[in-house]
């Protein structure tokens, strides 16, 4: 119970994080933080962890982000996932999706 898995993802390109989705197949769900990991230090998007249910939409309908979210050339941004099943074992782990939704920043695009 209560498994953590965390991944990281570097930008090549800014990057416009516009809106979040995901899938957890365990009813008990999951929590989630996102990191941003700058050149200056590192900054929670959220508090706190919080229950995917709240800020996660689905994979075609997925929750737009209160604000667009920009992530410069050389930073990151890493995913905590805390799993709250009580069954999930590694024989039959949940199956759990978070899918960021985002585009490339371009000068043209800036400029628009």
């Amino acid at each position: 119970a209560y498994q953590a898995q965390d991944w990281a993802y570097s930008f090549q390109a800014p990057w416009l994080l516009v809106s979040l989705a995901g899938y957890d197949s365990d009813p008990a769900g999951f929590l989630l933080q996102i990191v941003h990991h700058t050149r200056q230090g590192r900054r929670q998007l959220f508090h706190r962890p919080t229950p995917a249910s709240a800020i996660l939409g689905l994979g075609t309908k997925p929750l737009p982000s209160r604000r667009p979210y920009l992530v410069d050339v050389g930073e990151s941004l890493s995913i905590e996932v805390r799993n709250l099943s009580s069954v999930a074992t590694a024989a039959a782990p949940s199956n759990i999706w978070v899918a960021l939704h985002g585009m490339t920043v371009t000068e043209q695009a800036a400029a628009s």
